[in-house]
């Protein structure tokens, strides 16, 4: 005779339906690449579409498209008629005098059925935070202690609505970075900024160029390394060129698209706050044009071969200025001695930008990006191997640290 055990297990009573119009939060790059493409999309654009939506949800955790900036009216109005970016709705929230959050989450059931509730319960201590996330309606694992337990499985939870419980926590605990801005300047004016995010997200970190100077004082945290193709790390931009370092690292800032055509001709200069992780910092500056749809406008250098609007050079060591040379517009550096860096120490450092005289159309954008080695366009230039470049750089901006760029604007007649 044979005996069978038997295994009861919990199944759920019911699956999810999507709305209608569904959220954003929890898809994946993969998934949101599909929509962008459904949408009409240029393959070519997919990935940095994604890489900005990435941003906004993510970083930035907005909740209307309207705030995208950096996304085109057309693609926001797309995408708000198909999607969402939607979270659990909170239905009660408790606070403990220990600082102890939890959320009461109401989520949809099935089509034309009762609503379910589920809980996040966010820890606070003294050197970290935990949250406790649900997974599933009811559960199925019958712990004594946890009413959940005893209940039912009613249904597992999607990834947007897990998600959605870690976007919920940030709102509330006000967790969102604020975005690195220093500003374009008008009319030889200077504008300020603010910085935001000390993690070390998805690179390049993307942020906003503004005209107004952020009261608040934030910083964003980027890696100032990555390993070259020869196994080591290096500023070499023949490494960039031979696919051994990827393209994309550092902060990279852009300006809403231009109301007008703006004229820039003359001399430019970046003034940051910094820090480093490491006894030394590189900054990489490149002065980027990119029309209405995304493209990269470049021009022909001196030796045929495209390249940006401009570019600058720093290494933080070097920052000392001559007071006697040195004027508003143009950074003149000594160049006679290291001031080496203490890991954490914040000093100001001031960019020297090349000239131009270009003229961004109407439409177009402005990109700033803040690189720890050379970036798009530079093919003609070699840079050495540099054993510092390893650990974090820090950007400081808005409040006390007035960090920008300056841009010779020419006022229209």
């Amino acid at each position: 005779m044979t005996t069978l055990n038997l295994a009861i297990e919990k199944t759920p009573l019911e699956r999810y339906v999507p709305p209608e119009k569904p959220s954003l939060v929890g898809l994946s790059r993969a998934q949101l690449g599909e929509i962008l493409i459904g949408l009409g999309t240029r393959p070519a654009q997919v990935k940095m579409r994604v890489q900005q939506l990435w941003h906004w949800l993510y970083v930035r955790g907005v909740t209307d498209f309207d705030a995208m900036t950096s996304v085109s009216k057309d693609l926001r109005a797309q995408l708000a008629a198909h999607h969402t970016l939607a979270r659990p709705e909170v239905v009660a929230e408790q606070i403990s005098a220990d600082g102890t959050r939890k959320w009461l989450l109401r989520l949809p059931g099935e089509a034309g059925g009762a609503p379910h509730e589920v809980e996040c319960v966010y820890i606070p201590e003294t050197d970290r935070g935990t949250l406790c996330l649900s997974s599933q309606v009811g559960c199925t694992l019958n712990c004594s202690f946890c009413h959940t337990g005893t209940q039912r499985l009613v249904r597992n939870l999607t990834a947007g609505e897990i998600v959605g419980q870690v976007m919920i926590a940030r709102d509330r605990l006000e967790d969102w970075s604020p975005t690195l801005n220093p500003s374009p300047a008008s009319g030889g004016g200077k504008g300020g900024g603010s910085a935001g995010g000390k993690e070390i997200g998805e690179e390049p970190r993307v942020g906003a160029l503004t005209k107004e100077k952020p009261a608040r004082a934030s910083s964003c945290t980027y890696q100032s390394f990555n390993l070259g193709a020869m196994g080591s790390t290096s500023a070499a931009s023949s490494q960039v060129m031979g696919g051994g370092i990827k393209p994309g690292m550092g902060i990279a800032l852009e300006t809403s698209p231009l109301a007008e055509d703006v004229e820039v001709t003359g001399p430019l200069m970046a003034s940051f706050y910094v820090s480093s992780s490491s006894e030394d910092c590189d900054l990489f500056l490149t002065l980027r044009n990119f029309d209405a749809s995304g493209n990269e406008v470049m021009e022909t250098g001196q030796q045929g071969s495209p390249v940006p609007v401009a570019k600058g050079w720093l290494r933080a060591s070097h920052r000392e200025l001559d007071p006697d040379l040195s004027l508003p517009y143009r950074p003149y550096h000594r160049h006679t001695r290291r001031q080496f860096l203490k890991p954490g120490e914040i000093v100001k450092v001031d960019v020297e930008i090349w000239p131009t005289s270009m003229v961004f159309a109407k439409g177009h954008r402005i990109q700033l990006d803040v690189q720890p080695r050379d970036g798009a366009g530079s093919q003609g230039y070699l840079h050495y191997h540099a054993d510092y470049n390893t650990g974090t750089n820090t950007v400081y901006a808005g409040g006390e640290y007035e960090s920008y760029l300056l841009l010779p604007v020419i006022p229209k007649a």
